[in-house]
Parts: C-alpha cells; sequence; structure tokens
C-alpha cells in the first residue's frame, strides 16, 4: 500500500515538472511568433490586403478595411474638387493680368513707353519679322520640307531670259539626287532625266563627266525649255528655262574642221571631202551632215548611227580585191551576189553581211555614236566603209 501512494505521488511530481517546463519554454518563444501583418497594415501605403493560401480575414479585421475603404475614398472625394478649384483659379488670375510686355527690371511691370523693347537692328522684339533678311530663325524641319531636300538637284548653264542668235541652243545639263549621286539621261535603277523645247524631246549629244550636252531646236521669239529629273526613289524635280532666240540671226562660229567620206576596201578612195564650219556645241553629226549636205548625198541615220548613204553613181565602179576577199573568207563571212549591189548607195550590210559605216576623229575610234562627240576647231573627221572589223583598207 505505501509503494502504491509513493508511485502515484512520485508520477504527479513529474507530471507537474514537465508541465511547468513546457510552459517555460512557450513563454520563452513567444517573441519569435510573427505578428499579424494584417491588423497592422498602414492604410496609406496600400489598401489591397494580400493573404496566401490557406489563410483568410476574419470578421473583425474585414469589417475594419471596409471602414478603411470608404474613408479613403471619401477623402479622395473631397481632394479632387479642391484641386479643380485651385486650377481654374490659377487660370482665371492669368486671364486677369494679360500678357506681359515688360522684361525684369521694366518698371516693375507698370505700363509706360520704357516697358516696351524697339524691333528693329538695335533692339528685340517678342516674334520676329519673317520679312526681315537680318532675323535668322531657326524652327525644327517639317516632314514636306525634308522630302523637298530629298528632291534631285539639276543644274545647267542655261540662264533664264538668255537671248540667242540662231535657230538652236546648246547648253550643259547636270542632274544628282540628294546624296550627291549623277543622275543620267537614260538609266533604270539610277534614275533619268529629260529635257523638252516648247514641248518635243531633246536628245543628248554625248556626256563629259557628269555633264550631258544637248541642243534644242529654236522658233523665233520666246521658247521653252523644261528640265525634268527623276531619282532612283521615284521622286521628281523639274527646272524650267525661258530664253528669245533670233532664228534669222547667224549662228556663232568657234572653228572649222575637216570632213571626208572614203571608202579605199571598196576601191574608190576618196569619196568627198570639205571642210565646215563648227558652230557652238557640234558634234560630230553635225560635221558631217554639213560636209554632205554640200556634197549632194543624202544620209540615212538610225538616231546618231548612220546607216547609208545615197547618192546617183556614188558605188558605180566598187570592187573588192583578192587580197581582201581572202582576208574575208578567213573571217567566214560569204560575199553577196556583186551583181545585186546598187550603184546608187553604200548602206550597211551591202556586199557582207558584216559590213558598215565607222567614223574617226583625229585617227581614233570614239566608243561613242556620232551624235555624241562634240567636234572641236582643227578636227578632222573621217567616215570610213568596212567590210568587218578591222577591214576597211586603211
Amino acid at each position: 500500500m505505501n509503494r502504491r501512494r509513493i508511485f502515484l505521488i512520485g508520477a504527479l511530481a513529474l507530471t507537474l515538472l514537465l508541465t511547468a517546463g513546457g510552459l517555460f519554454v512557450l513563454r520563452g518563444q513567444e517573441e519569435y511568433v510573427p505578428e499579424n501583418r494584417v491588423a497592422q497594415m498602414d492604410p496609406d501605403r496600400s489598401q489591397v490586403y494580400l493573404a496566401g493560401s490557406g489563410y483568410s480575414l476574419n470578421k473583425d479585421q474585414k469589417k475594419e478595411h471596409q471602414e478603411i475603404e470608404k474613408q479613403r475614398q471619401q477623402k479622395q472625394q473631397t481632394r479632387l474638387p479642391s484641386q479643380q478649384q485651385k486650377q481654374q483659379a490659377r487660370a482665371a488670375q492669368k486671364a486677369e493680368e494679360g500678357p506681359k510686355t515688360a522684361g525684369p527690371g521694366d518698371d516693375g511691370g507698370k505700363k509706360g513707353p520704357s516697358q516696351t523693347r524697339p524691333s528693329g537692328p538695335t533692339g528685340h522684339s517678342k516674334r520676329p519679322d519673317p520679312t526681315d533678311p537680318t532675323k535668322v530663325t531657326t524652327t525644327k524641319k517639317q516632314g514636306p520640307e525634308e522630302e523637298n531636300e530629298k528632291l534631285p538637284k539639276i543644274k545647267t548653264s542655261l540662264v533664264n531670259g538668255d537671248v540667242i542668235s540662231g535657230a538652236r541652243a546648246s547648253f550643259w545639263v547636270t542632274v544628282t539626287d540628294y546624296q550627291g549621286r549623277n543622275v543620267p539621261v537614260y538609266s533604270v535603277d539610277d534614275g533619268y532625266f529629260e529635257v523638252t523645247c516648247n514641248g518635243v524631246t531633246v536628245s543628248s549629244n554625248g556626256s563629259s563627266g557628269n555633264k550631258t550636252s544637248f541642243r534644242a531646236d529654236l522658233k523665233d521669239g520666246k521658247n521653252v525649255i523644261v528640265i525634268t529629273a527623276h531619282d532612283r526613289a521615284g521622286r521628281t524635280a523639274s527646272l524650267t528655262r525661258r530664253i528669245t532666240a533670233n532664228a534669222s540671226g547667224p549662228e556663232e562660229v568657234t572653228g572649222v574642221a575637216y570632213v571626208g567620206i572614203i571608202a579605199p576596201v571598196l576601191g574608190l578612195g576618196d569619196i568627198f571631202g570639205c571642210e565646215v564650219e563648227l558652230n557652238a556645241g557640234d558634234s560630230a553629226k553635225d560635221a558631217l551632215q554639213k560636209c554632205l549636205k554640200a556634197g549632194g548625198i543624202t544620209p540615212t541615220f538610225s538616231g546618231s548611227y548612220l546607216a547609208g548613204l545615197s547618192k546617183p553613181g556614188i558605188a558605180a565602179g566598187a570592187y573588192i580585191s583578192d587580197d581582201i576577199r581572202a582576208v574575208m573568207e578567213e573571217l567566214r563571212q560569204t560575199e553577196k551576189d556583186p551583181s545585186k549591189q546598187n550603184p546608187d548607195r553604200i548602206k550597211e550590210k551591202d556586199f557582207y553581211e558584216s559590213s558598215g559605216w565607222i567614223y574617226l576623229v583625229n585617227g581614233e575610234a570614239p566608243e561613242v555614236g556620232l551624235n555624241s562627240w562634240p567636234m572641236e576647231d582643227g578636227d578632222e573627221l573621217l567616215l570610213v566603209f568596212s567590210l568587218a572589223e578591222g577591214v576597211n583598207g586603211l
């Protein structure tokens, strides 16, 4: 009996001891328990309560949140009218004051002659006069102005109001795009330009560098020459020159050239030759036509290419030597029937399919057409009939 009592008392004492120890430990850990962030949230910083999964506001917290939200909305409603009133008041005050004409130190803003500063070269006005050439304004460029700066640039030797003696005007034209690249007369990818005189297209006489030469036929009196350029992006610009012509007046003479028409490969030697006067802008074609006219010879042109010459008996007595015939056989060219040759003409593909007219200037063969080679004083132009490349009897 005593043993049982002693055991019960010991068990009770141990239980009390463990309970007391547990309470002591829990009390010591109380400072590490996180505080309720929701209950202590600052309504001025955020009105949105964030609750993680498995958490929710209790009834008291929800009621408190609704009350805070109501107060915030009331403050916002009272604040907006106040701000609007202040803005309206400031606007009304500016309207009453009107624009200020006096700067700092101008009698404290009082009206009077001393408040206004004189405009002109020695003064400074509020707004610059756009008609005053001494005023320079710097404004941001608008779209159309920027686009205008990208239009092709056209330059020409023609001058508005020029008075020209004669029925032709010689001039040059240069066209570049906004990046400084040359725009030629005829092109697909690099743009192009064209020239008209009184509505009629004017062909070029050739180019030297970026300058392209032209010669326009004029009528007596007023003439209008228009240059229209198109760059590779499709932008278009035009330039108009108005000139007056005395069509019956003499053209300016700039020199003299010799022109000869020969066909030694046909055994004809010199067909015709003469000296011609050169006018400003004359091309090899111009000089040749003057000589042909003087010799009574009719040309057939295809553009600036001379296809043939016609005159009674011009090809009479033409023949091909055995040496020339042997060269043509080596080139595998077949001679045409001589009996079918017209004695009154010499044209391309006569005698052989590879035959035609070529021209030399001072002994050299230009790589451009007759219309594109400018003639100069003292030049010698030879028109030569050739059976094939390099087979001309010279």
